[in-house]
């Protein structure tokens, strides 16, 4: 759980999001969040080594699961006594419960990109997700997609490869497709994210 203090005082921010597939996606999220008045650095992981936080600032990571990205920043975090902050499982959770309840699918299958690094983090929070839907909705949850299923789900923030993944198995097996997060997330992503801009009290 995290704890927030609003007050009026700006705090410094990192933002840091996996490299979208297509430029475009990264330029409508990064101008999303601007005129939502969210004033942050946006660094792409693959742009690494360009986080040089100060001591304080907040390193807020948009990559949803546990591995190697999210364990180097954070040890650049630590490196720099900065605060490392994680989006938290339940933006992503809560909201697909909702969409995947709307739409009625009786099984879904899970597309992402497996971790190379401290693997069982990641599988640790896509466990979480998959185990929490299947005993609340009593949807069967999948992750190997090699067959066809009624729901198909990119776990990806912005579209990439995964999502043209999910969409082709969706038009073949004439399934429901989330080609990305953001868009059911976005909302509650917004509120999180200004809420950290303006914590006063720690987090």
């Amino acid at each position: 759980m995290i704890w927030i203090i609003i007050t009026s005082e700006e705090r410094q921010m990192i933002i840091v999001y996996h490299d979208p597939g297509d430029e475009k996606e990264a330029e409508f999220f990064i101008k999303m969040m601007e005129e939502n008045k969210i004033n942050a650095k946006f660094i792409p992981i693959s742009k690494i080594d360009n986080i040089n936080p100060e001591k304080g600032e907040l390193i807020v990571s948009l990559i949803p699961f546990g591995g190697g990205h999210n364990k180097s920043i954070e040890d650049i975090a630590k490196m720099n006594k900065a605060i490392f902050i994680k989006m938290p499982l339940n933006i992503i959770y809560d909201n697909l419960k909702y969409f995947l309840k709307g739409i009625k699918c009786k099984d879904v299958c899970f597309l992402y990109w497996k971790a190379k690094r401290f693997v069982e983090m990641q599988e640790k929070d896509i466990d979480l997700i998959l185990n929490n839907i299947r005993n609340d909705l009593g949807i069967k949850t999948y992750s190997n997609c090699n067959e066809c299923h009624d729901c198909f789900v990119a776990l990806t923030i912005m579209r990439g490869i995964m999502s043209e993944k999910a969409k082709e198995l969706g038009e073949k097996c004439s399934s429901q497709v989330i080609e990305e997060l953001l868009s059911i997330i976005k909302d509650d992503l917004v509120k999180w994210v200004k809420n950290l801009q303006y914590a006063g009290g720690g987090v």
